[in-house]
């Protein structure tokens, strides 16, 4: 069994996807993500980050509830909005949650529209999102967590206003970052934003058969 108090439904979602034992932090970096406690998780690509915070969401988010999300999740670019949406749409079969994405170079209106008639997790650019901010299209009041991936990507300096303007705005939201490294950037919104983050490493790699970030 991958972790424990896991549904019958999601173990057979895990085992389909040949997802079988946890590797490196991966255990850790799930009860973390499931506590509501700040964390800031370190590996390098392919060491299951992604795979860590899409169960653990999946697992304390349960099911739909009403239009609102209760979680976000800020990514690098288009590619990785896409990458994340389907890692959630593979793990989350078993459910009804709702994953809903924010990306440039497409509609704003459509994408507004799209979360605002129900969601429960909302994937997205930093600059998109506060973007879709600007125009009231995702409504912050029920977000409980928000994680960063790629975090040694998006606090690269042209993103840092737009992740301060959505971080300034989930004042009391649990932050976990998602990085392959660490940075000076990482570490000022650490200080800035964080509550006691507990820092989590891993130098693990998946097998080639199950690889993803």
């Amino acid at each position: 069994m991958f972790i424990k108090k896991i549904s019958p439904e999601f173990q057979e979602t895990l085992e389909t996807l040949n997802i079988h034992q946890p590797v490196g932090s991966q255990k850790k970096w799930i009860s973390r993500v499931k506590s509501g406690m700040d964390l800031i998780a370190v590996g390098p690509e392919n060491s299951g980050k992604t795979t860590a915070y899409s169960i653990a969401l999946i697992q304390s988010l349960k099911k739909a509830v009403a239009d609102v999300p209760r979680a976000m999740v800020v990514c690098k670019d288009k590619e990785s909005v896409f990458a994340i949406k389907e890692q959630f749409d593979a793990l989350g079969k078993h459910t009804d949650l709702r994953f809903h994405i924010g990306f440039e170079g497409a509609d704003i209106q459509k994408q507004k529209d799209t979360i605002y008639f129900g969601t429960d997790v909302v994937i997205g650019s930093a600059k998109r999102i506060t973007e879709l901010m600007t125009i009231e299209g995702i409504n912050f009041a029920e977000i409980k967590t928000l994680i960063i991936d790629n975090a040694e990507t998006v606090m690269k300096n042209t993103d840092m206003t737009f992740l301060h303007r959505i971080t300034s705005s989930l004042p009391n939201a649990q932050k976990a970052i998602f990085t392959t490294s660490l940075s000076e950037n990482i570490d000022r919104y650490n200080k800035k934003y964080m509550r006691h983050p507990e820092q989590i490493e891993s130098n693990e790699i998946i097998p080639e058969e199950n690889e993803e970030s």
